[in-house]
């Protein structure tokens, strides 16, 4: 599997599968994406190689980091020291990203209220077994 950024130059390579692909509600995901929901997929850094381009990472919070590319600024990457050997991708980045679809819904307490969600996937609040925190 690859993964790019908006423009293309922010390109990785996956050698593996994902441990879980889920949607976020948070408010910080919602800010740092600009949409009313975003989705993940995680995985271990040994899966993933930069093959070109250059991230800027924000640490919107001590031990939170958000990766965007350094062109385009088009939103990449999540990685929280709570979870060292992960790297959550935004799951639209993934070229692949048909073949991987979320299987639940995490900080759901915190979702915006015009949406209606009506899939049958666990919803959790906060991280629930997902991101065990």
């Amino acid at each position: 599997m690859q993964a790019r950024c908006f423009c293309g130059d922010v390109r990785l390579v996956i050698a593996g599968s994902p441990d879980w692909v889920s949607y976020c509600h948070c408010k910080s995901c919602r800010k740092a994406t600009g949409a009313p929901v975003t989705a993940y997929a995680s995985f271990k850094n040994s899966l993933l190689s930069f093959e070109s381009g250059k991230l800027n990472i924000y640490e919107s919070s001590p031990g939170t980091k958000w990766g965007s590319c350094s062109k385009c600024h088009s939103p990449v990457s999540y990685q929280a020291d709570k979870c060292p050997d992960d790297t959550h991708l935004h799951l639209i980045t993934i070229d692949e990203y048909a073949e991987l679809i979320p299987d639940s819904h995490v900080h759901f307490e915190e979702k915006v209220v015009w949406m209606n969600i009506l899939d049958d996937h666990p919803k959790y609040q906060g991280s629930g077994p997902v991101l065990q925190e």
